[in-house]
């Protein structure tokens, strides 16, 4: 499987599931999931990501610059 954002392929366990419409108007429904990389996942704009950010940073997954890489 490939990532949505940015098609690197991604493993299994490495993958993260993310709803395209968030909130009260997503749903679990499967044309509301697509398949992200670590990468992406923590760089796409979420208030909640930032505990992901600071730990992507940590680990060397996102630039020390990610605020111009962020993504909707």
């Amino acid at each position: 499987m490939c990532c949505k954002k940015c098609r690197i392929p991604v493993g299994i366990k490495d993958c993260h599931i993310d709803h395209i419409v968030s909130g009260l108007r997503g749903s679990n429904k499967f044309k509301n999931l697509r398949t992200l990389c670590r990468r992406c996942h923590v760089l796409r704009v979420d208030y909640r990501h930032r505990g992901m950010i600071y730990k992507a940073l940590k680990d060397g997954v996102i630039p020390v610059n990610w605020r111009n890489h962020l993504w909707k």
